[in-house]
């Protein structure tokens, strides 16, 4: 019997484990080379001097770089508008001060990318991971031995057809049945009804999350909080259920996500004290590209608003919420032009202007020294449908396209 507990409580552990340390050894891997291979060593420059001046050793990078980087102006984050002027598209930026620029050495851009992987493995480091998996093997063991040691014991009663308690357990015959680790500790059919909900729900968790890779260090933590929850949480709801539906209750409850779980019990504390319930919906929703399930990962990292989707730093973001990085820049690009023009970028939008980066490169073909033919009946068409002058309008994205967010946007959106 001892050897069947110690295998079962082996098997419900690898049965969690298992994906966990397969993510740390190669999902956790890819999903690195995902981000830090996206930029390119201007696009990092860019980054760096927009999200991480002031980090040890960074300012000394910039200033090394800023030559190289910067363009014709002579100003690192010089407006995009500034730089078409030399006749390049806004995806050919760096064409167009390649005249003034002296060629990045291949120590720079070395440095530059050693900069970035160290900022993503200073935050996202497979180190990040190492105790809070410990702490959710520690957990995950202690309970399934208890839950094996208990279930057991119920199997036991229900094939003897008697009650076998403790002073039973202890005698020669039955000890030799029920081997108990933890000694006197069943737990009641509430409790392992908790703890095997809070199983079902933390294993299919993981098992959708290692499909999409998509683990950061503070997703175990949630884990081990789970499981330690389950009981006195099961305990709670079934003092308000029969006997009969407690264990059910109690199963149901330690399977329902942790945000379920807030909304019910919210739900049931404002109807106990007469209180109105008012559903809140996000903001971000208006941005095209973010639906419920985004916004609400979003709102866990506190970026909860528009203006802070339009400052946040976009590679921390996509570090923190596991989206690919290439969709949080499709979100930051409608919410840097949403700050000039709210809903009015909706109007737009059916005309090709869907945020920051279309606005960039309509600005960079206007003000070419031979401008784009198609911006010039294109301007005075959306002051139109804003109800706004050509020159206004033209001011209005100048602005827009004057924004550092905006420019480190082309720069790392184009691959350049």
């Amino acid at each position: 019997m001892p050897y069947f507990l110690w295998f079962a409580v082996l098997v419900v552990t690898l049965l969690l484990i298992a994906p966990l340390l397969t993510f740390l050894r190669k999902g956790h891997r890819l999903r690195r080379q995902e981000i830090v291979g996206y930029l390119k060593p201007e696009a990092i420059f860019y980054y760096l001097s927009q999200f991480q001046q002031g980090r040890a050793g960074i300012d000394q990078l910039l200033t090394d770089a800023r030559q190289s980087y910067s363009p014709a102006v002579g100003q690192a984050g010089a407006p995009v508008a500034q730089v078409a002027q030399a006749g390049a598209p806004v995806g050919q930026v760096a064409q167009a001060a390649a005249a003034v620029q002296v060629a990045p050495a291949a120590d720079l851009e070395s440095r530059l990318r050693n900069s970035f992987v160290e900022i993503y493995d200073e935050q996202f480091g497979t180190r990040r991971y190492i105790f809070a998996l410990i702490l959710l093997v520690i957990v995950v063991v202690i309970l399934a031995t208890v839950v094996m040691q208990s279930s057991i014991y119920y199997v036991l009663n229900y094939v003897t057809g008697a009650s076998v308690n403790q002073s039973l357990i202890r005698t020669a015959g039955v000890s030799a049945l029920v081997y108990q680790p933890f000694d006197h500790m069943i737990l009641p059919k509430i409790a392992l009804a908790a703890l095997t909900g809070a199983y079902l729900w933390v294993g299919s968790d993981i098992l959708v999350r290692y499909r999409r890779r998509d683990f950061v260090p503070s997703d175990f933590y949630w884990y081990s909080l789970r499981f330690a929850i389950s009981l006195p949480l099961g305990y709670a709801i079934a003092l308000v259920a029969k006997d009969v539906a407690g264990p059910f209750i109690a199963f149901a409850m330690g399977a329902f996500p942790i945000d379920a779980i807030m909304r019910i019990l919210r739900r049931i504390t404002n109807r106990a004290l007469g209180m109105e319930e008012t559903g809140q919906t996000s903001e971000l929703v208006r941005l095209t590209p973010i639906d419920n399930e985004v916004a609400q990962r979003f709102a866990a990292e506190d970026v909860t608003t528009i203006q802070r989707v339009a400052s946040t730093d976009p590679i921390l973001l996509a570090m923190r919420t596991n989206l690919p990085l290439d969709f949080v820049f499709e979100c930051v690009n409608p919410a840097i032009a949403w700050g000039y023009l709210a809903e009015q970028l909706n109007i737009i939008r059916l005309l090709g202007f869907k945020g920051a980066y279309e606005i960039c490169d309509f600005i960079s073909k206007y003000r070419r020294p031979a401008r784009d033919a198609d911006a010039v009946v294109l301007l005075p068409l959306v002051a139109a449908r804003l109800n706004m002058q050509p020159a206004e309008l033209l001011s209005l994205f100048d602005s827009i396209a004057g924004e550092p967010y905006a420019q480190f946007l082309v720069r790392a959106w184009t691959g350049i």
